[in-house]
């Protein structure tokens, strides 16, 4: 396979953990344990990584927001950062940027972001491959959906928490299809 670029997550072999170090890449600036916030083209993400795991050879979980909440509102939901790490998971979580008044995803400008920085850190921190999951709540979860339709064959699982389907009317900035051709058959 080609050598990724910077901020692509690559193919299969991208993150794999079985050769080289830990080190910094792209906007992942450190890879030592701890909660780290890295800012990256106008997302902040908030990223949890144990002892174990700053070594490399973890798996990751994307934990996504819906509207109007922050990472730490979606970490207070499902608590994957205390309970990642004990099971070997990296836990990225990153802060929408705002959507007129509150925090939102806009699909064509956000997903390629976050995809991109979550190749960042299978990279940096030595990513198993073969676990790579993603989750999310309400716009969270549709963006859940969307890069399964997108990367599905980089991803081991997605579970969005709830999310509208691909049949859901488009409704302003705060609605909207998911814009990919993922159906429940």
């Amino acid at each position: 396979a080609p050598d990724a670029g910077p901020g692509d997550a690559g193919g299969p072999d991208a993150g794999a953990s079985d050769a080289g170090t830990t080190a910094p890449v792209g906007c992942v600036a450190s890879v030592d344990a701890g909660h780290h916030v890295f800012p990256c083209e106008g997302i902040d993400y908030d990223v949890e990584v144990s002892p174990a795991c700053a070594g490399g050879g973890c798996g990751v979980i994307l934990d996504v927001h819906g509207y109007s909440m922050t990472a730490e509102l979606e970490d207070k939901s499902t608590n994957l950062r205390a309970l990642a790490g004990p099971a070997g998971y990296v836990v990225v979580q990153p802060n929408a940027p705002l959507v007129g008044l509150a925090p939102g995803w806009l699909p064509s400008v956000d997903d390629p972001k976050v995809w991109r920085f979550l190749g960042d850190v299978r990279r940096a921190l030595r990513v198993d491959s073969r676990r790579v999951h993603v989750t999310g709540f309400s716009q969270g979860g549709a963006m859940t959906w969307r890069l399964l339709c997108a990367h599905g064959d980089e991803l081991a699982s997605v579970a969005p928490a709830a999310a509208a389907d691909g049949q859901t009317p488009s409704v302003g900035l705060l609605f909207y299809a998911l814009d990919c051709d993922f159906t429940a058959t």
